[in-house]
């Protein structure tokens, strides 16, 4: 059976230029920042609930609930509809702020979205992907792809939307190889089929390719 296929990631975007290894570049909208070859980022474990911290060397890292302040923020991946989310829990009378604004005691957050934990440290929310692609599931055996509308065999190659879990046959050339031919998930017409590993989203005045 093959893993889920996406993680979330906080991609760190510094305030201030002081950070290690900083190198300035101009600013944006009067944010001084730092040019990178990559993303600073932070993963969220999968498996449960997490809590955001600020260690003494000034990086965010997720530690377990009862490793953290009691004043720390909760994170824990879930699955709103169909569509991946992050539940955010604001705790000890201490407010997060979410997209600039103050965030209610719970809240949903995803791609995109920014969490602000102090005065110069905000989080931008991504998804980092690896494409599900191999043999199917006992689950996604008798499935219909929902491109060419024929049945998912147990000799089918298969990609696994990473929304809402829909099998595609990825054959190679010559045979059924329906995810090729789409740019988006033909059943749930939102996820984009993303075939190598990658990032959904990156702030681009952070990083550089």
């Amino acid at each position: 059976m093959m893993a889920a296929s996406h993680k979330f990631r906080f991609v760190i975007d510094r305030l201030c230029a002081d950070a290690p290894d900083a190198v300035s570049r101009p600013a944006r909208g009067g944010r001084v920042g730092r040019e990178r070859a990559g993303p600073e980022v932070v993963d969220v474990p999968a498996d449960g609930p997490s809590c955001l911290v600020v260690g003494q060397d000034g990086k965010p890292r997720c530690v377990r609930p009862a490793d953290a302040p009691a004043d720390a923020p909760l994170v824990e991946p879930v699955t709103a509809g169909s569509q991946p989310e992050l539940v955010l829990v604001s705790r000890a009378g201490r407010r997060v702020r979410v997209n600039g604004q103050p965030a209610p005691l719970v809240a949903l957050v995803g791609d995109r979205d920014q969490v602000q934990l102090s005065e110069d440290l905000i989080l931008h929310v991504t998804t980092y992907h690896e494409p599900r692609i191999g043999p199917p599931s006992d689950k996604e055996v008798g499935r219909t792809c929902p491109v060419c509308r024929t049945v998912i065999t147990p000799q089918s190659t298969v990609y696994v939307c990473w929304c809402c879990g829909a099998p595609m046959h990825l054959e190679g050339e010559g045979r059924l190889d329906c995810a090729r031919v789409v740019s988006e998930c033909a059943n749930c017409r939102g996820a984009k089929v993303l075939l190598k590993s990658q990032y959904t989203s990156l702030p681009e005045d952070l990083v550089h390719e």
